[in-house]
């Protein structure tokens, strides 16, 4: 199984930005009731700048990479998927061990359904 190449192509996902705005939200919310003053403005801008340059960012999030077993070749290194890696309800936490410790968020919409579940049931016998 180890010699079977899987190359996966990650598109920009909508649940992802809907997760960035929602947690904008709250912690913007939290943030606003403990202001005082003239703080208000400052904290408007930097909210703002913050929440647009977040989206920007999901928005053109693509990138393909490799998978080989255990093994993931992603901008010309590898690395190996970790125990902590985790699998939840429409999100991979997918931590990754090579030369520098990677983690990344990959969400159910950003790549094909096939993929995503190969990924998600490599991580769950992984952590058996």
């Amino acid at each position: 199984m180890k010699n079977i190449r899987h190359v996966i192509r990650v598109e920009p996902s909508y649940h992802h930005q809907l997760f960035l705005l929602i947690s904008h939200i709250i912690l913007g919310w939290l943030a606003w009731i403990s202001l005082h003053g003239h703080l208000w403005l400052m904290f408007f801008i930097l909210w703002g700048c913050s929440f647009f340059w977040s989206l920007y960012h999901a928005y053109h999030r693509q990138f393909i990479f490799e998978m080989r077993g255990d093994e993931v070749f992603m901008d010309g290194k590898f690395y190996h998927i970790t125990p902590t890696s985790k699998v939840g309800y429409g999100f991979i936490w997918l931590v990754l061990h090579g030369e520098k410790t990677t983690h990344l968020w990959l969400f159910s919409d950003s790549m094909d359904e096939a993929e995503y579940r190969r990924i998600a049931r490599r991580i769950t016998m992984r952590a058996q």
